[in-house]
Formats: structure tokens, C-alpha cells, sequence
């Protein structure tokens, strides 16, 4: 659905609609290409999969969305011409922030609905740290002296006050208190979800 709705937005700004089928054409070369043909497998099989209850599908649908993260994860870290995105650690920070927040999108509702598998929260405990840390080498190297325009810095410091105590800190504090005392797990599980999520939306944005 996040998928789907992501690309209406980007096809409703196009001033030639019907042009967005050339995004197609070049999967040797183009991440936007590649990025385009793995949506429409998210899609497909992702639809298919819920409808037949599928497994195999499910998987299918779970494969092309690991490629269509690491395909926009690409398109940024080749937009050569701005600082903040050719940085090397762009690449894994988006990588385990789409991850994080997926499993944090599933945390929640889980939390609220029921029935959250047990490994659930521990990979999203793994995901925000390796997040954490992703982020943290990545400031680091666009703080470097001379790395970066000094608004681009600026723009990461006022993100970093508020994305690491809601993203970072706040849903591993949940998470070690839902482990250290269980019969509060579906509570502070919701809390972890909801802060990872919301955090990492704010570190894209």
C-alpha cells in the first residue's frame, strides 16, 4: 500500500504522464528502471500472495521488495551532485531503516491486533541498532571538515536532535523494558514500533 501510494504521488508530479513507461526500458543501467520493474512485483505478487494465502508468493512479493529498497538506496547514492545522498553510508542507512521500519510497522500492529511472533521484537532490537550505527558513521562522515555544504550539516544536526532519541533510543529503550518485564510487552512492543517508525520517517524527511 506504502509502495503503491509512494508511486501515485511521484506519477501525479510528471508533466507527461504516459512518459513513465520509458522508466522501464533501461534495467542494465538505471537503479529508476530496476526500482520500477521490482514495484511492480511488489505489487503483483505482494496482492496475489494475500489473496491465494500463498507462501511462495508472499516470498516472491518480499524478494522484489528487498531489491525495490536497495534500488531507491542506489538512486540516491548516485545522485552525485548532492552531498547528503552520494555518501557511501546512504546505502545501508536505507537499507536498515526500511527494514527497521517494517518490522517496527509490524511490531505495533501486532502489539495492538495480537499475536506478534516471538522473534519479532529481537529484529527490530538488531534493526534500530544496526540503524543506529549506519547513521552514526554516516554523520560522521558528512561532518567531516569540508564533506558537506555547511547548510547540508546544519540540516543533519536539526534531524539528529530529534531523530536519534525517537528513532534510536527510544524504541531500544522499549524493547529492553518489554524483555525485562514481559507482562508489559505489548505496550511498550507498541511503543517500540511506533517510535522506530515515526523516526525513521523523520530521518527521510
Amino acid at each position: 500500500a506504502f509502495v503503491g501510494l509512494g508511486l501515485f504521488f511521484v506519477w501525479i508530479k510528471l508533466g507527461r504522464r504516459l512518459r513513465m513507461l520509458y522508466v522501464f526500458l533501461n534495467p542494465r543501467t538505471s537503479w529508476m528502471s530496476r526500482e520500477a520493474i521490482f514495484s511492480v512485483g511488489v505489487l503483483i505478487f505482494g496482492l496475489a500472495g494475500i489473496t491465494l494465502r500463498s507462501n511462495p508468493l508472499t516470498l516472491l512479493a518480499a524478494a522484489c521488495g528487498l531489491g525495490y529498497l536497495y534500488s531507491q538506496a542506489r538512486i540516491l547514492k548516485e545522485a552525485r551532485g548532492i552531498p547528503a545522498w552520494r555518501e557511501p553510508w546512504i546505502v545501508p542507512l536505507m537499507m536498515l531503516t526500511g527494514l527497521a521500519e517494517g518490522a517496527a510497522l509490524l511490531l505495533a500492529a501486532a502489539a495492538f491486533f495480537g499475536g506478534a511472533d516471538a522473534w519479532l521484537p529481537g529484529a527490530l532490537f538488531l534493526l534500530a541498532g544496526g540503524r543506529w550505527y549506519a547513521w552514526i558513521q554516516y554523520h560522521k562522515s558528512l561532518t567531516e571538515p569540508g564533506a558537506a555544504p555547511v547548510r547540508t550539516v546544519e540540516a543533519l544536526e536539526e534531524t539528529r536532535r530529534i531523530a536519534v532519541p525517537l528513532g534510536h533510543t527510544a524504541p531500544l529503550v522499549a524493547l529492553l523494558a518489554a524483555f525485562l518485564i514481559p507482562s508489559t510487552a505489548p505496550v511498550f512492543g507498541f511503543i517500540a514500533g511506533i517510535t522506530a517508525l515515526l523516526g525513521g520517517w523523520h530521518l527521510k524527511f
